[in-house]
């Protein structure tokens, strides 16, 4: 069937629709994209518009979709039943794409001739036929497969070029295919590679090549082939993942603001902004040093109100100076800045490209992900930056690189993204992992197992379980690597099917990891392979049952270890060295130490490593033999290691003698000496000298051990390494003044170190951290000129003091006559938005913890602040008995504040959690608190003393927990849906149950019942009652998250859901609700008997107070 024709407009020949000229006069027949229609064919519902339809077969409605619907169900609109709509053949697709992409390559042409900064055109090198280079425009190409191309035979691809006569070459590179229905050459603009177009002939499809030599097909997919015809590819791909960026919702991640002190006045931001403006009219392309310096400033202290006035400096500006200005502005997070950095990335070489990822990067907007991938491909140098940076995005990268996996096909793209997402933290993608063990490409299966092998939970036992069928022996090895970190029964049992794997090397890592899991169920499966026929599987089967306890396990390495020939197989030796170190059984540590004799220095490594682990202190002599008389730095460094993991005191002036030794060894030196037992200070003393050492990472090392020992006194040796060369020991120092107590602002503390020994840095190559050069306003040459003494003389004569003094109280009269408060309408304090709030038992007292470190306490009834506290900044608080004290958690540190009659004591920090505090709630009596640490331990606390009374550490993850009102129980949940009942004086459990599909958010003990109550990031509320075997009640009527649950006296159920607070009362199912004005709610708080309800959310200052009986407001404090 032939295309529909038109008739030239000029000389009125027949014109198909893919013909962008006419072939006899050469007229162009349409203005914008020449319209490509899809044929028609029989037995198909496809029309031209590209769109399916079909008739329902229970209610004859015709229906419409898109044709990315072909082949699967949708659901009738008339009776809302499932119809399976029609498949479509590829050729039909392809039709539709490429007259689709057609249309937008037209339309893109279109808007790069305005001035329109829209193109995403990037540079490559092309030899012309003089050997002079020269520069091609290459636009978007497809990466689909094609059919063979015709070929040229003055190239190896299929693409023609025409040069202009003055020597550049036009943007006319197009490639080329035959017709096989009429034998005619089609030709097509390069970006459709890959695609199908009708013929202009016959109307007939005719596929393009997918690459630019076929001839070179299996080195194109591989990521780190860098021939011209691949990385016009992956330039391609950039492009195109560009487009897409663009083209997606979203916004970058809200600028976290810094503390009041290191905040830019609104006159000195404008001052900067005058200087950047006249550089600029100066010279467009290149910054002035104070243009520079001025954008620095503003993107050190984060000075969003300069956003604004910053953004429209992008168009005028070019080269050099356009990069600075995207970099401020990425720091700054402008809100439209993606698409101008996406375009400079397409086109940016050279060191510009460095540059420009780099505030990419800072920019943290997860919409880059792509375009940044497929950068690392192009610019091999810069892999190692964008990736790190991509998992320095933190979960929102995670999250976005989950959603790419289905929408990508490229096997190099998704091996990628399979090892990024297993160096996240915080929970395990199954869903993802479950489509990346799927792909046909053997690479990616093994770099999703290697990562699942990383992240693996207990919701991932199915998938591993089905996965250990790959036909690949490399992924089943790493899968099973998998199963322990799971730790539960279902999870063993899973991997003992695969016990006897015909892959040795699957075998091997199955047997280790049955050992490593610490259950005995699979002990009589694992002993059979003592009698394996690989070697590997025996030494692997005997330090598996030798961990599962029993002592057989020793007594078969000990006995192959004799029997071993060191001279002539020292591999053999090291593998049983390291298992005897894995088993950590106390009768293996002789037989290493006889071993110590052998030459060969990998097997001293290894013996020195085991000797670490196995912890017995008759190997601390040995090894600090080893220490001083071993040529070998890698044995000394192993030595040193194993020094600090025996922790044994003596060892001190062994490892201090080390201190001599080679950078490395004093690295890891100083690292044994920080885990050695005694005081923290004496490894101060020891390695005070280092702080002058020649190498930064000694620099580094030493200022951690300062910043451990806790002393204040220590402030002044730190100071003067806030201006080392190093920006990365800069930036330890500064956090090590901080740990040590120093609460003074960075300007200050950089003028006691002096200015740093290298150059301001410019914000595109800054670090991510804590900026510790902070730009000092330019003084006059005159002023530097003018000595000490010739000021002091100037100002001690009459006249000048005089003038001076009329000026200060013309000053002072000026100011308090326009602000009649005064001084005393200022805050003291920076205050910020709301982190967590907690009302006294009477209700009487208030405390916020604000966003900005700042702690409040709050009279309630005259709705005014008493008292606050900056030197803490706590992330969690609660009151105590009779509002006597407060808990505050900051971190790791923990402390107690003593309260009278609202006024704040001195903090009093008592030892709960080696970890930072995730979770702290109180009972209604505030007489017990339960605090939870990132360390896996739950501690119950007496607020009445003060102190700890009772701890536990449960085997699973726990993210959430809840205290009786008695203070005898504690409840616990993980996100994934288990909760856990624990009686915290005997700290055995008493009940549990598993929540399937739950996405727990919050958790509380009714205060008067059996009751859990149970919050979920789906908006189901679900009530559980430990006392009924597990009887779980799900309540989804609201698919709005609950952020917060409190559950008083009483029986009614508070639930911080959106802006409102749900008072529901359990027993009846009666529910009355609290509307705010708030964003969203985040914290929520009552007093005993749940008559006050205080609220407050995390982006805004202000908190509400409600009476929960009339459901009124009765206060807002801090109304802004």
């Amino acid at each position: 069937m032939s295309t529909p024709q038109k008739k030239c407009t000029n000389c009125n020949a027949p014109v198909f629709p893919a013909m962008v000229t006419c072939r006899e006069c050469g007229t162009r027949t349409q203005s914008a994209s020449p319209q490509i229609q899809i044929k028609p064919v029989a037995n198909t519902e496809v029309n031209s518009d590209g769109k399916l339809r079909a008739n329902c077969p229970h209610c004859d409605k015709r229906i419409k979709a898109p044709i990315q619907a072909a082949g699967k169900k949708v659901r009738c609109p008339k009776c809302s039943r499932s119809v399976q709509l029609p498949e479509v053949t590829a050729e039909q697709r392809e039709l539709y794409e490429s007259s689709q992409l057609l249309e937008n390559f037209t339309e893109s042409k279109s808007s790069q001739s305005s001035d329109d900064e829209t193109s995403f055109e990037i540079n490559l090198p092309l030899e012309s036929n003089t050997g002079v280079p020269q520069t091609r425009k290459l636009e978007e190409v497809s990466d689909s497969n094609s059919a063979q191309p015709k070929t040229e035979p003055s190239s190896q691809s299929s693409i023609s070029r025409k040069s202009s006569t003055s020597g550049k070459l036009a943007a006319t590179a197009a490639i080329h295919a035959e017709c096989n229905a009429c034998g005619a050459e089609v030709s097509a603009p390069l970006q459709f590679i890959g695609l199908t177009i009708p013929c202009e002939q016959c109307g007939a499809a005719v596929k393009f090549p997918d690459r630019l030599n076929d001839s070179n097909d299996s080195a194109a997919n591989q990521s780190h082939d860098t021939s011209p015809d691949v990385r016009g590819r992956r330039e391609v791909q950039l492009l195109r993942a560009i487009d897409m960026a663009i083209e997606e919702e979203g916004k970058p991640p809200k600028l976290e603001p810094l503390p009041f002190e290191d905040l830019l006045p609104a006159s000195v931001v404008r001052r900067h902004m005058a200087t950047i403006t006249k550089a600029l009219k100066e010279n467009s392309a290149e910054p002035s040093e104070p243009a520079r310096e001025a954008l620095t400033a503003l993107a050190t202290h984060r000075a969003a109100d300069a956003n604004e006035e910053l953004f429209p400096l992008l168009k005028q500006s070019s080269g050099a100076f356009r990069l600075e200005l995207l970099s401020c502005l990425a720091e700054l997070r402008h809100p439209e800045l993606l698409p101008s950095l996406l375009k400079a990335l397409g086109a940016s070489r050279g060191p510009d490209v460095k540059i420009v990822v780099e505030a990419t990067l800072r920019y943290g907007d997860p919409r880059a992900i792509l375009p940044l991938l497929y950068a690392a491909d192009v610019h091999r140098q810069l892999v190692r930056t964008i990736y790190d940076g991509i998992v320095g995005m933190g979960a929102a990268a995670g999250n976005q690189l989950c959603r790419l996996v289905p929408k990508i096909d490229d096997s190099t793209t998704l091996t990628v993204i399979a090892d990024l997402l297993g160096r996240f933290e915080g929970g395990c993608p199954i869903k993802t992992f479950r489509l990346l063990l799927k792909n046909d490409d053997v690479m990616v299966r093994r770099e999703t197992a290697r990562s699942l092998a990383k992240l693996a939970d207990g919701a991932a036992i199915p998938q591993l379980v089905r996965s250990m069928r790959d036909s690949d022996d490399e992924v089943r090895a790493l899968l099973a690597q998998a199963f322990p970190r799971c730790a539960n029964e279902e999870a063993i049992s899973g991997l003992m099917k695969y016990v006897d794997d015909p892959s040795p090397k699957v075998r091997c890592s199955v047997i280790r990891a049955l050992g490593e899991s610490g259950l005995i169920i699979p002990l009589p499966l694992i002993r059979p392979h003592l009698k394996d026929e690989d070697l590997d599987c025996r030494i692997a089967s005997a330090e598996a049952i030798g961990r599962l306890g029993d002592p057989n396990g020793l007594t078969f390495l000990l006995d192959m270890l004799r029997e071993a020939d060191v001279e002539s197989d020292p591999a053999l030796p090291r593998k049983i060295a390291a298992s005897l170190g894995r088993m950590k059984d106390a009768r293996a540590t002789l037989p290493l130490l006889n071993l110590l004799v052998t030459d060969d220095v990998q097997l001293k490594v290894q013996i020195a490593r085991s000797l670490g682990d196995l912890g017995q202190k008759a190997a601390r002599e040995p090894l600090e033999r080893l220490l001083s008389h071993e040529p070998s730095e890698p044995v000394r460094i192993a030595a040193a290691r194993s020094l600090g993991e025996l922790g044994d005191p003596e060892a001190r002036s062994a490892l201090a003698l080390t201190l001599r030794d080679t950078s490395s060894v004093q690295v890891v030196a100083i690292q044994a000496l920080a885990k050695l037992k005694g005081r923290k200070r004496d490894i101060v003393d020891a390695v005070r000298e280092l702080l002058q050492s020649p190498n930064a990472a000694v620099r580094r090392e030493v200022l951690t051990a300062y910043g451990r020992a806790e002393d204040p006194e220590l402030i002044s040796e730190v100071i003067p390494l806030l201006a080392d060369k190093d920006a990365e020991v800069r930036t330890v120092a500064l956090q090590t003044v901080r740990q040590l107590g120093d609460t003074r602002p960075n300007s200050e503390l950089l003028k006691l170190a002096g200015s740093p020994q290298v150059g301001t840095a410019s914000p595109n190559n800054k670090k991510t951290g804590v900026s510790l050069k902070l730009p000092s306003l330019s003084v006059p040459n005159w002023i530097k000129s003018v000595s000490p003494a010739a000021l002091v003389g100037l100002f001690a004569n009459p006249v000048v003091l005089g003038g001076l003094s009329v000026c200060l109280v013309i000053g002072l009269t000026a100011f308090f006559w326009t602000n009649p408060l005064g001084i005393k309408s200022q805050p003291v304090l920076p205050r910020g938005n709301v982190g967590q709030v907690s009302v006294s038992e009477d209700g009487k007292w208030l405390a916020a913890a604000r966003s900005r470190g700042l702690l409040e306490i709050w009279d309630v009834q005259q709705q005014k602040v008493v008292s606050q506290n900056s030197e803490l900044r706590p992330k969690f608080i609660c009151f105590g008995p009779q509002g006597k004290n407060l808990l505050c958690a900051a971190g790791k540190r923990m402390a107690l504040i003593p309260l009278t009659n609202g006024q704040l004591g001195e903090p009093v920090d008592v030892k709960g959690h080696d970890g930072a505090v995730a979770d702290l709630q109180v009972t209604p009596d505030h007489k017990f608190a339960v605090t939870l640490g990132s360390d896996r331990t739950i501690v119950r606390w007496d607020l009445e003393k003060g102190a700890p009374a009772g701890a536990i550490q449960p085997d699973d993850s726990i993210d959430y927990v809840a205290i009786s009102s008695d203070g005898h129980e504690v409840a616990g949940a993980s996100k994934v849906g288990k909760v856990y009942l624990w009686d915290m004086d005997s700290q055995e459990e008493i009940a549990r149950s598993n929540i399937k599909g739950a996405k727990i958010q919050a958790l509380a003990i009714q205060a008067d019942g059996p009751l859990i109550a149970i919050g979920g990031g789906d908006g189901a509320v679900m009530l559980w009652n430990p006392d009924s075997n597990g009887e779980v009640q799900v309540d989804q009527s609201s698919p709005v998250p609950v952020r917060a649950l409190t559950f008083p006296e009483g029986g009614r159920l508070c639930i911080a859901r959106g802006t409102t607070v749900e008072l529901r009362d359990v027993e009846s199912g009666t529910q009355s609700v609290l509307e705010t004005s708030l964003e969203t709610i985040s914290t929520l708080a009552v007093d005993k008997q749940g008559k006050v309800v205080t609220v407050g959310n995390e982006e805004q200052s202000q908190v509400l107070v409600f009476e929960s009986d009339s459901q009124k407001l009765i206060h807002e404090l801090d109304k802004s």
